[in-house]
């Protein structure tokens, strides 16, 4: 369990640290596939995605743990099949956002069911209402750390 949780901090970081490289801030996570994408390495996004949802997804297998580690997978894998969510002419938007969203929050809940840890999901959401209330630059960008950060923490420390 806490090699899957390692793992997927170690490819959570790299990510990180290739899109800085690369192009420097970016406003979210979802922005970096766009910013990857002028340089013609927008796949990484997409593995990206994809690494991190089957690490996710294997949780509920290596803990024969409720379904809620799998549903978080799933929702990053629709987050990393469905990039362009800048498009409005059909639901990419939709799937991409709702996909996230699921990622993050049922990852959240199943920290909450599988290790009684109310924590990193009280932080989560106290510090992703700070983020917005003091008008910090990037609030989405700074949320989506706050997330990554409380879920690694919850499933780091259990």
């Amino acid at each position: 369990m806490i090699y899957l949780a390692l793992s997927q901090l170690l490819v959570f970081v790299a990510y990180i640290a290739f899109v800085y490289y690369r192009v420097g801030q970016i406003s979210s996570l979802s922005e970096s596939w766009y910013a990857l994408k002028k340089r013609k390495v927008s796949y990484v996004f997409t593995l990206f995605c994809f690494i991190s949802a089957i690490l996710m997804s294997l949780h509920s297998m290596a803990l024969d743990a409720s379904v809620l580690f799998m549903v978080s997978g799933v929702g990053l894998a629709f987050a990393g099949a469905a990039t362009s969510y800048k498009d409005k002419r059909g639901p990419t938007n939709q799937i991409h956002n709702i996909g996230a969203g699921i990622a993050m929050v049922v990852a959240l809940i199943a920290i909450l069911v599988q290790f009684g840890n109310w924590i990193p999901l009280a932080i989560c959401g106290v510090g992703t209402i700070l983020m917005f209330i003091t008008k910090i630059k990037n609030p989405i960008w700074w949320s989506e750390m706050i997330a990554i950060a409380c879920i690694a923490a919850g499933l780091l420390i259990q």
